[in-house]
């Protein structure tokens, strides 16, 4: 799915490009991520119910792998408007899929490592980031290739696809463990139903489940407005900043696409050390710190006439 995601931006204004389209027109590219993403939420917790978390990541990442397969062949059978067209509901349709992926892979780490779910989760995005890297790096190297643009999708549809594989093998080598009763054997969700139904918390318990209605606290609403500006200025630099960079620096087209690898590198680096930050300087600082260093950066690349 990272890759998936950060490929998506690069390839915008190519896309563009190859199919005729007005360059203003790539930021539907973003615009058929985020409507993916949204579907998948309200069709996520159906897919969970009927296939199950592992069952459900798995389809995810068989619509990553369809989609991207698709997009690839989709300018050898139509041209033009109608080719983007079409690439924009793929587009959907793999972002759909990508969110039921990260939908059902975080609740699964949650529930396989309940008392580590927050570090094991921030872990899981950080590799994420590591893998997205390659993503504008191989499709810069393509374009300098002269080998095209969907030779950077075809190579992240066989990411999807080991993603795939690598999710099948774990799920068997898991199933043995458990099978044999091993002390990695994962617990029967049955027997941890009844025991939750069993067990009586004492009066003097606070309760853990819903305790009343009422309005959410200050710092939750300023930490959604600091999640936005977050997300914004990721998904905007990933859509926009190749091409930032050929009109400040006058790079080519693959020059530029690869160099977008540094940006994903740096959201990897973020991500990484991000929960080590946190636990030692606290999150308030953290957002801070980040958000200036942001703006350090941003007036720094805004400013810039060279590549280097």
């Amino acid at each position: 799915w990272a890759s998936f995601v950060y490929l998506s931006g690069p390839i915008a204004p190519i896309l563009a490009e190859d199919l005729g389209v007005a360059v203003g027109a790539a930021g539907l590219v973003g615009t058929a991520l985020a409507v993916g993403m949204a579907t998948a939420a309200a069709t996520g917790p159906v897919a969970i119910a009927r296939l199950g978390r592992d069952g459900a990541a798995r389809l995810g990442l068989v619509v990553i792998a369809c989609a991207l397969a698709a997009i690839a062949l989709v300018p050898t059978l139509i041209g033009g408007v109608a080719a983007y067209g079409v690439i924009l509901a793929l587009l959907w349709l793999g972002a759909t899929g990508g969110g039921t992926v990260v939908n059902a892979s975080t609740a699964r780490l949650s529930d396989k490592h309940r008392e580590d779910s927050a570090r094991v989760i921030t872990e899981a995005n950080a590799a994420a980031g590591w893998v997205g890297l390659f993503s504008p790096l191989l499709l810069g190297v393509a374009l300098g290739a002269g080998l095209g643009w969907w030779v950077g999708v075809a190579v992240c549809g066989v990411a999807a696809v080991a993603a795939l594989t690598g999710l099948v093998v774990a799920d068997r080598i898991e199933g043995a463990s458990a099978f044999a009763g091993g002390p990695d054997a994962t617990p029967d969700p049955l027997a941890m139903v009844v025991a939750d139904e069993a067990y009586e918390a004492p009066a003097d318990e606070p309760s853990k489940g819903i305790v009343g209605r009422g309005s959410l606290p200050r710092i939750f609403w300023l930490a959604m407005i600091a999640l936005f500006a977050a997300v914004g200025t990721e998904f905007a630099i990933n859509f926009w900043g190749s091409t930032l960079i050929q009109e400040q620096t006058g790079a080519a087209t693959a020059t530029a696409t690869a160099a977008m690898s540094v940006v994903v590198a740096g959201i990897a680096i973020g991500r990484t050390v991000g929960s080590w930050l946190a636990a030692r300087v606290g999150p308030h600082l953290m957002l801070l710190g980040g958000f200036g260093l942001a703006l350090v950066g941003f007036s720094v690349v805004w400013s810039a006439t060279v590549l280097a």
